[in-house]
């Protein structure tokens, strides 16, 4: 049996060196990919360079979530 954690918000990001020890697969959600890109998958491996880090590229799966990541912060 592995281990999958999942990391969806950007401040999880900082729970990475902790969940090395014990995670077989990290799994950096769309949530997380569709804020921070690629930047997101390139910190999990320098982190855990020994621990399978695995990108979950849906596009549908919490659509409105992720239209507030995409979308503009409105003006004041």
């Amino acid at each position: 049996m592995l281990l999958q954690v999942a990391f969806d918000k950007p401040e999880h990001l900082a729970l990475l060196a902790q969940m090395k020890e014990f995670a077989d697969i990290i799994e950096i959600g769309t949530p997380l990919l569709k804020r921070l890109g690629l930047s997101a998958i390139t910190t999990a491996r320098e982190l855990c360079p020994e621990v399978m880090v695995l990108a979950d590229t849906k596009t549908v799966d919490a659509g409105s979530r992720l239209i507030w990541y995409s979308a503009p912060a409105p003006q004041s």
